[in-house]
Order: C-alpha cells, then structure tokens, then sequence
C-alpha cells in the first residue's frame, strides 16, 4: 500500500510543479508599426492580435493603421508615439475601428479613426 502511496505523492508533486510553470509563464510585448524594420514584430494590429496569447501586450508605434481590430482574448494595446504622433486606427467607414469583445481588454493612447473617436466594448 505504501507503494502506491508513494507513487501518488510523486505524480501529484510533478503536476503540482507543472501547473506552477505553466501559470508563471511571462506575458509578452509584441511591437507593431506601420513598416517592418529592426524590432518591429507586426506590420498590422490585428496580426499581433492573432499571434498574442491572453494577456501579452500589443504596443502600437506612431502612423494610421487602415484596418479593422477586434481583441477577442484579454490583451493590452498600447499606442506609442515614436515621434509623429499617437497612432491612429482608421476602418474607413467600415464598423468600428477597434473592438474590444474580450472582458479586461485595456486600450491606451491608441485613437479609433480620424475624426470621432468611438469604442465598442
């Protein structure tokens, strides 16, 4: 019986010790900008989008980006300005420019289109 016991309490250690490792893994900051270039992981928003895992950080560098962003998982997208501005998310008219469908999603310095800024979330 102790066998078993004992083979129990190492299985149960081992998972323990995985779950640890798993759960403590780093979120990451992913780097967009509107060319690629030296540190830039992304050309488009919704690409590091897809490419995150919940809760990494998607920082945006300065330029208009013409798309439509829709964060699905719990991320942070961060605008930048690198020297032109804060960047810009332009759908062109088409629905919204950035929507958050994910709860605790966090946006800053990041402006939806040109003109009237709106956020659906």
């Amino acid at each position: 019986m102790d066998y078993y016991k004992d083979k129990l309490e190492i299985l149960l250690k081992g998972l323990m010790i995985l779950i640890l490792l798993v759960t403590s893994a780093d979120a990451a900051t992913w780097t967009v900008a509107p060319s690629s270039g030296p540190g830039i992981d992304y050309t488009r928003i919704q690409d590091a989008i897809n490419a995150a895992n919940t809760g990494d950080t998607i920082r945006v560098n300065s330029g208009t980006y013409y798309e439509n962003v829709d964060a699905k998982k719990r991320l942070t997208l961060q605008g930048k300005d690198t020297g032109s501005g804060l960047p810009v998310v332009n759908a062109g008219g088409s629905d919204s420019a950035i929507t958050l469908s994910a709860d605790s999603c966090t946006l800053q310095n990041l402006w939806p289109g040109i003109h009237h800024p709106a956020i659906l979330g």
